[in-house]
């Protein structure tokens, strides 16, 4: 793990999915290599240095605090958070121990904050510790990790990556409907065009009418004739127009 990262602690049995969650966001904002989660990032070898080499390394340990964080028991019913070699529990100690590390508790599924009466002496300064809630509505939820992340680019100076919003259904319509405007608009302008260029090369026609009546054929040639020139004259325009705009740019 990158100096200056962020180390995930929790319950597998509390708050795995939610550790999952804030994990994989904020590897997005401040890239994989500065996020510490034991499932990802432990390999073979001695884990419980590992962890300790990590939280060396971290400047915020977010503690995941679910509704079954109190109460999770092991095989003998003793509650794990009072065992003395509880993985855990030795986490969140180490780094309340340590000034250069900012411990924030996240509360997920609702969950308060426990009274620091209920937890061994020590970790009990964690209840003095400012924390976040993660909220199980998306939109408030969205809301919850911007906060998060604000606060742990002011810990640790890190820029957090901003991700592009996703285009919406609503936009892909309003892009197409622009489309579809722009397009009849000039559709409509090239008819436009061709119709005046006609009735022109009809009234012509008219004030001197050839010696002979024009043929369906040849009527064809002179409405083909116009549809190009039209066509023609707004590519050639349009073309003008672009690189005319590229010389002032350059200007």
């Amino acid at each position: 793990m990158a100096m200056g990262g962020i180390f995930i602690s929790y319950r597998q049995e509390d708050a795995k999915p939610w550790a999952l969650l804030l994990c994989e966001r904020l590897a997005g904002a401040f890239g994989k290599e500065r996020i510490f989660l034991d499932v990802d990032t432990l390999h073979a070898g001695n884990w419980r240095a590992q962890i300790d080499h990590a939280l060396n390394q971290c400047r915020v340990v977010l503690v995941i605090i679910g509704r079954r964080w109190l109460s999770i028991t092991d095989e003998s019913g003793l509650q794990r958070l009072n065992r003395s070699d509880d993985v855990h529990r030795n986490e969140i100690a180490l780094a309340l121990s340590r000034k250069e590390i900012t411990v924030i508790p996240v509360r997920v599924d609702g969950t308060a904050m426990p009274r620091a009466q209920d937890l061994p002496s020590d970790i009990q300064s964690l209840t003095d510790q400012q924390s976040r809630e993660l909220s199980d509505s998306g939109a408030r939820r969205e809301v919850d990790m911007e906060l998060l992340i604000e606060d742990i680019q002011r810990i640790t100076g890190l820029k957090a990556r901003r991700k592009e919003p996703t285009p919406s259904l609503g936009y892909y319509l309003g892009a197409g409907l622009e489309r579809g405007a722009r397009v009849l608009k000039d559709s409509s302008s090239t008819v436009m065009a061709i119709f005046a260029l006609s009735l022109a090369v009809w009234m012509f026609f008219y004030v001197i009418p050839p010696g002979e009546p024009l043929t369906p054929a040849e009527t064809s040639v002179v409405l083909g004739a116009c549809v190009v020139i039209v066509v023609v004259s707004k590519r050639l325009w349009a073309r003008f127009r672009k690189t005319r705009k590229q010389d002032d740019s350059l200007s």
